[in-house]
């Protein structure tokens, strides 16, 4: 929320519903038929930005402010996220396909 309001961003914070609504509908109440931003954090808290046709919004702000939650504002720009050998890469790529396996729909 700081980042964007760094920013210049409003965000809205909106709950995920309990007991029977969707989220979806509440979603689409908030932004309408514009592009929107949404972080969905634990807890079911939901940040939202609708964004405005013509409206310029920083594509890397997401990455930026994962980067800032997880220690390492430092990976915020990607071209920093480079393993030292194309065998390091490798091994991470495997790590990351059998952490994520059970979530791949391609299987």
């Amino acid at each position: 929320m700081k980042a964007a309001t760094a920013a210049g961003f409003e965000m809205a914070e909106v709950m995920s519903p309990s007991g029977g609504g969707s989220s979806q509908s509440s979603l689409r109440a908030l932004v309408g038929g514009n592009e929107y931003f949404q972080a969905i954090l634990p807890g079911g808290l939901r940040l939202v930005k609708s964004i405005m046709k013509d409206e310029r919004w920083p594509m890397n702000l997401g990455r930026e402010v994962l980067a800032n939650l997880a220690g390492v504002p430092e990976k915020a720009d990607w071209k920093l996220c480079t393993c030292a050998s194309p065998e390091a890469e490798e091994e991470r790529t495997e790590t990351f396909k059998q952490m994520f396996k059970k979530y791949d729909v391609m299987q």
